[in-house]
C-alpha cells in the first residue's frame, strides 16, 4: 500500500505483533490507540476513573512508542474498547494527554447523511447511542483511485485540512498530505524478537533492542 491511500489502525496490546505494527507505521499508515487491556465487562469503560483511563490510554501510547517504535506525536487518535465511551472523564483524559481525536461514538441519526468531524467547544447534535457520552466542551478503492479530485487520507490528515482548508489546485503542496520525507524505519524479520512470558501465557513480538523483563501491562507499559 503506498502513501497515497493510508489506513488507520486502532491497536490494543494483547497478542499484538509490534513488528507488524512498526511495518504498518513504516508504510505511513496511521497507528492509533485502543487501550492496553480491553477490560471486560464493556461497561467498565463507562465507569472507569480518570486514573484508570490514563493508565490504559497513555500506557498504550507508551507501549506503541517503546515496543512498536511509533513516535508518540504520531499516535493522535483513540477508540474506546467495544465503543463504550467514558463520558466527560474519558474526554478530559484525552485533552490532558494531548490526543487529537476520538472515534468511538456510533450514530443512528446520521446513517444516510455524512457527519462532518467536529470539535467539542459546543455540544454536538450527534445522538448518544452508547452512554455515557461527553456533555462537556473540549471495488471502492479502485474507483476512488480513478478520480483526480478524491484523496484517501487518515483522520489526523483530514483534521489538518479542516484546520487549514486548501484548494484542490494547491493540494499537491499541502504539507500534511505530502510523502516526501523519509518514512519511519521498518522492522525486518531478522530484527523481530519474540518475547515469551510463560507466567502470563503471553508472547509479544517487537523490534525494540531488547525484550522487556516482564510483560508490559496496565501501570507498567515499560515491562520493568
Amino acid at each position: 500500500m503506498d502513501a497515497t491511500s493510508p489506513r488507520r489502525f486502532f491497536v490494543s496490546h494483547e497478542y499484538s505483533n509490534y513488528c507488524d505494527v512498526q511495518n504498518l507505521y513504516h508504510q505511513r499508515h496511521e497507528i492509533a490507540d485502543n487501550s492496553i487491556s480491553r477490560h471486560l465487562p464493556a461497561s467498565w469503560w463507562g465507569n472507569a476513573t480518570e486514573e484508570e483511563l490514563t493508565e490504559e490510554m497513555v500506557g498504550m501510547r507508551e507501549i506503541l512508542r517503546k515496543w512498536g517504535n511509533v513516535a508518540t506525536q504520531d499516535i493522535k487518535g483513540y477508540r474506546a474498547p467495544y465503543i463504550q465511551v467514558g463520558g466527560n472523564t474519558e474526554f478530559k483524559v484525552l485533552k490532558d494527554s494531548g490526543f487529537l481525536y476520538e472515534s468511538s461514538m456510533p450514530t443512528q441519526r446520521y446513517l444516510n447523511d455524512p457527519f462532518w468531524p467536529y470539535t467539542l467547544e459546543y455540544r454536538s447534535t450527534q445522538d448518544c447511542e452508547i452512554g455515557p457520552c461527553p456533555t462537556g466542551t473540549y471495488s471502492f478503492l479502485k474507483k476512488l483511485a480513478s478520480m483526480d479530485d478524491v484523496w484517501v487520507v487518515t483522520v489526523s490528515q483530514a483534521i489538518e485540512w479542516i484546520k487549514s482548508p486548501t484548494k484542490l489546485e494547491d493540494i499537491e503542496d499541502f504539507a500534511p498530505w505530502k510523502c516526501d520525507s523519509p518514512p519511519p524505519p521498518g522492522c525486518s524479520s531478522a530484527d523481530c524478537k519474540l518475547c515469551n512470558y510463560p507466567a502470563w501465557s503471553r508472547v509479544m513480538s517487537t523490534c525494540a533492542p531488547e525484550c522487556p523483563p516482564h510483560y508490559p501491562w496496565v501501570g507498567n507499559p515499560d515491562g520493568n
